[in-house]
């Protein structure tokens, strides 16, 4: 835990990056011009987000602390889903697209929890959580008129994005881009292959209307933590469940409850005093695949509750 502390301090004591590289490229002519178009539109229309939250996402997963980036469409045309952040949203209802993504993180992060349990870890539409771990969530279009979805299409926000991507590929670290649709597949050129993971399929939004649009089994967000994995300079915590020791079920049960309320680990084994109690063999086997899906969940948690 003190190393853990230790390094995370270390993280923060850096300079976001960011805060100066975007008021450099605010002095911009095509910045400026982006930003009076905005200013005159706002005369008779709403802007959505507000004026600060635009740049949210970059404050919330400063440049040196990116591992993955989303890039998303342009932000929710209302107020509440409008947050800075790509497919967030401050709605207790979770919009469409998010069900569809949230359900694909079930499916390859969680698979070894009961359906019912995985769905708790879903409840909210917030992604904050995302965001401070690393999950840079950017839309190619930062802003939007309210209740006009793409309505900033080609004001500026394009050459913006670009340039973010360019500066993402000069990151010092390996990291995971994950490009959903043919929109967001457009900022791909020029990103070394060599070095990041560029992950695509199609948009979340695009299998509720099309079923042969196929977002659910991509995989990427199993491939994303794979990828960190391997190229993570920093060590990770593990939990080490050293089940091979125990010859009885009851002192695996004991230690495996005991080891689970430690880390605060979702129980998925059910309760100790179950009658029907599972067979030794039946718990190394179901600890051993628990084992090793904890252990790369921890470059990012996925949950959002």
């Amino acid at each position: 835990m003190e190393n853990q502390n230790s390094s995370q301090k270390s993280s923060q004591s850096k300079p976001n990056i960011w805060t100066d590289w975007i008021k450099g490229i605010m002095q911009e002519q095509f910045m400026k011009d982006l930003a009076n178009h905005l200013s005159e539109e706002s005369l008779n229309h709403t802007i959505l987000p507000g004026n600060d939250k635009v740049f949210r996402a970059f404050e919330l997963t400063p440049y040196h602390e990116t591992k993955i980036v989303i890039l998303g469409q342009d932000p929710y045309p209302n107020k509440i889903d409008a947050t800075g952040l790509a497919f967030s949203s401050a709605s207790n209802e979770i919009p469409k697209s998010l069900k569809v993504i949230f359900e694909e993180v079930r499916r390859s992060m969680y698979s070894h929890m009961r359906p019912e349990d995985s769905e708790r870890l879903f409840l909210s539409s917030n992604l904050d959580s995302w965001a401070k771990q690393g999950v840079l969530l950017i839309n190619s279009l930062l802003t939007v008129r309210e209740g006009e979805s793409e309505s900033h299409k080609n004001i500026g926000w394009e050459q913006f994005t670009k340039r973010v991507i360019a500066k993402l590929n000069d990151h010092p670290d390996n990291l995971v881009f994950m490009f959903w649709g043919r929109k967001a597949q457009q900022y791909m050129d020029g990103i070394d292959l060599e070095k990041h993971l560029v992950l695509t399929s199609p948009h979340p939004a695009a299998q509720l209307y099309d079923s042969s649009q196929k977002f659910v089994g991509n995989g990427h967000f199993f491939e994303a933590i794979k990828f960190i994995e391997k190229y993570s300079k920093a060590p990770q915590k593990s939990i080490d469940l050293d089940i091979d020791r125990f010859i009885d079920k009851k002192g695996i049960m004991e230690y495996v409850f005991d080891t689970f309320s430690k880390y605060q680990i979702p129980n998925e084994l059910g309760n100790m005093h179950d009658k029907q109690a599972m067979t030794k063999q039946e718990a190394i086997e179901k600890l051993f695949k628990y084992k090793e899906t904890f252990e790369i969940t921890n470059y990012i948690n996925w949950r959002t509750t």
